[in-house]
């Protein structure tokens, strides 16, 4: 959310602080992205990120949750990245299982 223009005053406040902040956003400002190779060709949401981030951080710098690549490792498709209880980032690899069994049929057709 933006903001609210009956608790916090008026549409230009609004526009002039909160959207300002968030329109300058780079992925130098953002978890994980600010270390990965990729950051500056690939897609991000920040909406999405403040929604996977369920309040346990800052949604401006918090990891887009869609996000496959494990910059730390160099690996595709492992896992996706969360936050922890702490607003800590972590790779996430349950999916992992059914990734290979699918990445396994692929390759056997």
């Amino acid at each position: 959310m933006m903001g609210n223009v009956l608790r916090e005053g008026s549409l230009k406040e609004i526009l002039e602080g909160t959207v300002q902040d968030i329109w300058k956003i780079t992925k130098d400002d953002v978890l994980v992205c600010q270390d990965c190779e990729y950051r500056y060709v690939c897609f991000d949401c920040r909406p999405l990120s403040e929604g996977a981030a369920n309040g346990k951080g800052d949604y401006k710098s918090a990891p887009y949750p869609r996000c496959t690549y494990d910059p730390y490792e160099g690996n595709w498709n492992n896992g996706l990245w969360k936050l922890d209880d702490n607003g800590k980032p972590f790779y996430e690899e349950s999916l992992k299982p059914v990734i290979e069994k699918y990445r396994s049929q692929i390759n056997s057709s």
